[in-house]
């Protein structure tokens, strides 16, 4: 089963203790639920576009019951739609920052960004001595024993 979330707004201004957005869910390629959190610590709420979808959506809810638990620190968070939709937002949050900046790990597991002073990092790949002081930078992060984050580097990470 194909979920996707389209049409995100996110409104990182009105994210106190969760994420504040809207989305569309999408099942198989069918516009099924709308989306939304209001940011202030409560649960993603999810609601069919059209009660015919109720059943479809059901459906969505008991597979996201058969993923597997998250394992984050020493437990396992179980999967439900709720988390599903948690998560995939968090994905494309990521994806959107892997887009600006360097993010990586340090060895003792601290998450840190690599920014260059007014340009992005996609801005920074365009230019001609954009990937070497890129590729430079990991290697020095990574002689440090660094671990890369992102996934949109591969031409470079080779």
């Amino acid at each position: 089963m194909k979920l996707e979330l389209k049409s995100i707004k996110h409104s990182p201004s009105l994210s106190e203790e969760t994420e504040a957005f809207t989305a569309d869910l999408w099942v198989n390629g069918k516009k099924v639920a709308y989306c939304s959190n209001r940011g202030q610590g409560g649960c993603t709420d999810y609601h069919p576009y059209d009660p015919s979808l109720r059943p479809l959506l059901k459906e969505v809810e008991e597979y996201c019951k058969t993923l597997p638990p998250v394992k984050s620190h020493n437990y396992e968070l179980k999967m439900d739609l709720e988390f599903k939709i948690d998560t995939l937002l968090s994905e494309w949050l990521e994806a959107k920052d892997f887009n600006k900046v360097l993010i990586y790990k340090t060895k003792d597991g601290v998450k840190m960004e690599c920014k260059w002073k007014g340009v992005t990092l996609n801005q920074l790949l365009k230019r001609a001595d954009g990937i070497s002081a890129v590729r430079r930078k990991i290697t020095n992060l990574q002689a440090e024993g660094c671990t890369i984050l992102n996934t949109n580097l591969g031409f470079i990470l080779k």
